[in-house]
């Protein structure tokens, strides 16, 4: 069968095959031990396969798993990791040869966390995803400090060694396959599965922690985590019965089976050592369960899900960070190839905010607007979308003044040298007098991974009974996005500010610019904010 992969998919495929030959390279030069040698094939082959499927779906512009940048930091960092079985025994120089591995697991890590926390919305499958990248970063503490020859939390090798290993496999394949196989599947005991590991991998190193004191904390923990794991490989079985390539079938098989063995051997191991019968020791563990978790489960796994084409469709829109330190700059582009957000349209529900900041900003004569007057000067700026200052969120338009259908984005600075952008679509402009009131702007909603759902209208207005210019802005709006929910009353507190910055903003651009009117603030102090 014949797969066209995305050039991120095949750069990180030919990173995993490239990490292969280092592998059975240094198997043979190195001859590490054979659980050294385990967490060499996830640190080489492993991971970069799962970072293959994690790239797929990405828009250009978010922070990415398959920047170029990203794949030679961990093939690098791998050989680094590799040479650091070289030394004669654990150490500094070891330790320092495996740090560049440490900065890459936290950097995916970091990543994994930047995608839970800018989801629109969370689907248990998809933070199941997020969980493995964060868990990586777990695996480069304890890689590093078996390399270092120094214990953690009250533990000496080779649990320390065993751990880095644990998870490169439970900690991030486990996690991936868990969540592939649950975006399928769509049941309620994917769900379950789901749950059951993402709890259960820090529940097991838990239960390992206290498992000297409270050893029937560390059997509950590996049973919970051995049951999660039954319903995964079930989940994998079920997928290998139904109609479609026969490879994507057998490798899900051949992963399921193995899953099922390691798993019965892990509760085995968990009760033996509840029990004091010690059925199964720890090198016989490395022997048999781990090495039919690495060959056995991980490898075919990743490899069914490889060979699958990618999905077309986004599973999941995102908020955007950029990283100006990075390089990163603001785009449109793929911003404009998303809808308007579910729940928009239809229009506000009972219960969502509802703002209006409206300022008197000038005084002109009664009648038809000046073409020299305030009004006049303020409605390019109010159509251009140059609303709110640069200090606070920058505009980014395709063009000026915005017309129906367009694309407008707004980087909020979130802190120094880090924004959050997010844009909106316009549905109306109008330049027109309404009764006996001359008002100018456009109206926007939100799309699909904006923090917030709701429609903002901006205007400026001219009274021509009265030769009252004032400036408007209106929206409802409520939470786009889960966590802008969880810290709602910060929200609406930017929300706020950023609507009187904008009427501060529109009010200087008149006092700044010179034109035959009286200052508004003079005339009429009172003011709606």
């Amino acid at each position: 069968m014949h797969v066209a992969f995305p050039r991120s998919r095949t750069r990180w495929l030919v990173s995993a095959a490239l990490g292969l030959l280092v592998w059975m390279t240094a198997l043979v030069v190195l001859q590490p031990e054979w659980a050294a040698g385990l967490l060499l094939f996830g640190a080489l082959v492993v991971v970069p396969l799962g970072l293959a499927l994690l790239g797929d779906g990405e828009e250009r512009g978010q922070v990415s798993v398959s920047r170029a940048g990203t794949i030679f930091f961990q093939a690098s960092a791998a050989v680094c990791l590799a040479a650091s079985f070289s030394m004669p025994a654990p150490g500094p120089i070891a330790a320092a040869l495996s740090l560049p591995w440490l900065c890459f697991t936290f950097w995916i890590g970091a990543i994994g966390l930047l995608r839970l926390l800018l989801r629109v919305r969370l689907r248990l499958e998809d933070c199941c995803l997020d969980a493995g990248m964060i868990f990586l970063a777990v695996g480069g503490v304890w890689t590093t400090a078996s390399r270092f020859g120094a214990g953690l939390m009250g533990f000496s090798e080779p649990i320390v060694l065993l751990t880095g290993a644990h998870f490169h496999f439970a900690g991030f394949s486990l996690p991936l396959l868990t969540g592939f196989a649950a975006r399928t599947l769509r049941r309620v005991s994917a769900r379950i599965a789901v749950v059951g590991v993402m709890a259960g991998v820090p529940l097991t190193a838990v239960g390992i922690t206290v498992g000297s004191r409270l050893p029937l904390v560390e059997a509950l923990a590996s049973w919970e985590l051995a049951g999660a794991c039954v319903l995964v490989a079930f989940m994998q079985l079920r997928l290998a019965m139904t109609p479609g390539s026969r490879t994507f079938r057998l490798l899900l098989l051949a992963s399921g089976t193995s899953l099922l063995v390691g798993m019965g051997l892990a509760a085995a191991y968990a009760l033996g050592v509840y029990t004091k019968q010690n059925w199964l020791d720890i090198p016989t563990m490395i022997r048999w369960h781990a090495t039919i978790n690495a060959f056995g489960f991980a490898l075919p796994g990743l490899l069914a899900w490889t060979v699958v084409p990618p999905a077309s469709e986004k599973v999941n829109a995102f908020m955007q960070l950029l990283m100006r330190s990075l390089g990163q700059r603001p785009r449109l582009e793929m911003w404009e190839s998303r809808s308007i957000a579910e729940g928009v349209q239809p229009g506000p529900r009972p219960g969502d905010a509802r703002d209006v900041h409206e300022r008197m900003v000038a005084q002109e004569n009664p009648g038809p607007p000046d073409p020299h007057g305030p009004f006049e000067q303020l409605a390019p700026a109010v159509r251009g979308f140059r609303v709110f200052p640069n200090s606070f969120i920058e505009r980014v338009c395709g063009r000026e003044p915005v017309e129906p259908g367009d694309t407008v984005g707004g980087c909020y600075h979130l802190l120094p040298g880090v924004d959050l952008m997010f844009a909106a679509r316009v549905t109306a402009v109008f330049d027109e007098k309404v009764g006996t009131t001359w008002r100018a702007g456009f109206t926007y909603q939100t799309l699909n991974g904006h923090p917030e759902l709701g429609e903002e209208t901006f205007s400026v207005e001219k009274d021509a009974v009265t030769g009252r210019v004032s400036v408007a802005l209106r929206s409802w709006s409520r939470p786009g996005a889960w966590l802008i929910s969880l810290v709602y009353p910060f929200a609406r507190r930017c929300q706020l500010r950023a609507g009187r910055a904008a009427l501060d903003h529109l009010e200087q651009m008149i006092r700044q610019t010179p034109v035959a009117c009286h200052s508004a603030r003079s005339l009429h102090p009172q003011q709606i904010d």
